[in-house]
This record gives structure tokens, sequence and C-alpha cells, in this order.
């Protein structure tokens, strides 16, 4: 029978070197893991604890052999590529044979000036109303680009969107650094979006039917041509996204049911209503901790949380693994349980196929 949790007593806390324990834990457990289908294609990329750079070329011929990866190597950010190879090990792109990649976006809700945040940390609520941005660029892949998406919450403070179009695999840079300006509405000509007639009248009002940016902003609600309302209308649907991550057809994207080594939350799949919770983390239980600098209240994980430097208190595992990845306390001791499943394992109407 294959066993669902784990207990564990912290004694003493080492830093990365406990928290590389606890990964170990984890993955041992064998968690659900979303793996593309074709694995053997796809060029997989881990990042070790006690390295800054990352290991690349690596290859799978089975889910199983990338768990028995998994658990040897206990990497503290774990990838693979969007791009398609016929050898995914070579070092080189001439040399793996590519065959194509899917399109990726990557939403970082940091760089929002209406979000609460404090250094890494991004508030809650922030990241939540931020799905609209993944949502929008969903809308975007399914209607303009002839495929389908999916989004996923890379476990830190933002949102990876993928698109899976035939028509997009073979796009090259300069095609896919078009899409993100699409994306980002750059260099928008507004007299060629809404051209006014020879004799001077204004353009017909946008409909939602429309292709491009005029059906953009008919769906936003604007049914006549006037400049300050669809100006205001395209800088509320424009999508600010890394530009650098979309045109890069040789990029890495993270593996839903993974941790990320930034956090120590997962990176899930979302279809529908999502909010942050204890669920996002494998640890439970109740650890005994000491601030190391301040932390200004913020949201985190479903609850508001502060504290001052060399403040002790008691919190949830979840919440202290989560501000001890990111140096805000170090841990005392106590007991938790690593979890294989957390609850987002069966999705229910995501579109995962691929």
């Amino acid at each position: 029978m294959v066993q669902e949790e784990r207990e564990i007593k912290i004694k003493e806390w080492k830093g990365e070197q406990t928290i590389k324990y606890l990964y170990k834990e984890y993955y041992s457990l064998i968690p659900p893991l979303i793996l593309p289908k074709d694995i053997e294609r796809r060029e997989f990329a881990i990042q070790p604890f006690d390295k800054q750079s990352y290991i690349r070329h690596l290859s799978f011929d089975n889910q199983q052999k990338f768990y028995d990866f998994l658990i040897k190597s206990t990497p503290k950010h774990v990838y693979y590529s969007i791009g398609i190879y016929d050898l995914p090990e070579a070092n080189s792109m001439e040399e793996k044979g590519w065959k194509g990649s899917d399109l990726l976006f990557d939403i970082d809700l940091d760089h929002d000036k209406s979000c609460q945040t404090q250094d890494d940390i991004t508030d809650d609520l922030c990241i939540e109303k931020g799905l609209k941005y993944a949502e929008t660029i969903a809308s975007m892949i399914n209607n303009y680009f002839g495929g389908y998406h999916q989004i996923y919450f890379t476990g830190n403070r933002g949102y990876h969107v993928r698109g899976i179009c035939e028509n997009c695999r073979l796009l090259g840079r300069e095609e896919r650094a078009e899409i993100a300006k699409f994306v980002m509405a750059q260099d928008l000509d507004l007299e060629i979006i809404f051209p006014k007639s020879s004799k001077g009248k204004k353009s017909a009002p946008p409909s939602p039917k429309d292709p491009g940016w005029r059906g953009l902003i008919a769906s936003y609600g604007i049914k006549e041509v006037d400049a300050v309302e669809i100006k205001n209308a395209i800088e509320n649907i424009r999508v600010e996204i890394d530009s650098m991550v979309t045109q890069d057809p040789s990029r890495l994207t993270r593996i839903p049911g993974t941790l990320n080594g930034k956090s120590s939350l997962l990176v899930v799949p979302i279809c529908g209503e999502f909010k942050l919770g204890k669920w996002l983390s494998p640890f439970y239980g109740e650890i005994e901790v000491k601030a190391l600098k301040d932390l200004q209240k913020l949201k985190i994980l479903g609850i508001n949380i502060e504290f001052r430097k060399n403040e002790e208190l008691s919190i949830p595992s979840q919440h202290a693994i989560y501000l001890a990845t990111k140096g805000y306390l170090n841990i005392l001791g106590g007991n938790l349980v690593v979890r294989k499943n957390t609850g987002w394992w069966p999705i229910q109407g995501c579109n995962w196929n691929s």
C-alpha cells in the first residue's frame, strides 16, 4: 500500500538543509504530478539546493524514471521544456532537433502597483485578483490563436499560462515577440484599429465578433468610438507579462505538483475560482518559530500574519515553512505531517490532456 503521509519531528533548524529534507520526504511519497504525455520528447531541468546554476538537458523515458530521479536528487526547483525535441538530452538546439514549442506567458504580480507586498512576499488578495490577467490571456489563446489554455499558480507570486496551439508551435522568436506585444497592447495604433472614413466620420463601433483588439475592446463594454473610453478599456484589458519568456521557444515551465523553492508552496493547476490557503503546502502541524525580521500585516495562505524581529510564536507549519524559506524566521521545533495529496488532485474540469 502506498503511504499517504509521514510524520516528522523537527529538533534543529538547519536552513536549506532542513528544507531539502522536507522536500525529499514529500517527493518520496510519490505525490500526484502533471507531466507531459510526450515526456520522452521534453527537456527537463533542475536547480539543486547547493548551486545557483541550473542542470539542463535531462530526459526521461517514462514517469517512473522521473520520479526516481526526483527523489534521489531532491531539487530546489524542477522544470520541463515548452519545446518538443527529437533528442531533448542534447546540449544544443541544433542537436536536439526542435519540433516546435507551446506558448508560455509569465505573470508576476509583485509588479502590480496596487498590490500590497513586502520584499518578495505578495498579499493573497493581490494574487487572487491577478487571476483575471491569466484568464484574459487564456481567452486570447482560445479565441485568437486557435488553441486551448492551461493556467497554473507558480507556487510563489503569480501565474503561468500555457497555450497549446498547433498553428503556433513552429513560430519563431519574432512571431512570439509579436504575440507578447499583442497581449501587452504595445504599439497599438488606434487610428488603424478605428479608422475614420474619407469624409471624416467616426469609425464603426466595435463588436465582440471583431478580430484582435477591436473585439477585446467591445467585450469590455465599449459601444461607441470614444478615445478616452477606449484607452481606459485597453489599460484595463492589457496584461503585463515577461515578454522574454513568451518570445523564447526554449523556455522551461514548472511542473504542477512540484514545490517552488522560493516559497515551499505547490505549483497547482487552476480552472475556475482560486483561493490561496493551507492546501497549497504539503506540510501540516503547529510549529514554534522565532522571527528574524519584522513582517508587516499581510494575508498569507488565508490568514493575516504579522510579527516583530526576535518575537517567538507558534504558527501553522504551512506558514512557518513558507516564511522560513523566505528568510523571515527560524523554526525552533515542532511536529509536522508531510502529506502526499493536499486536495488539488484529481483536477475537476481542467483541460490538461497534453
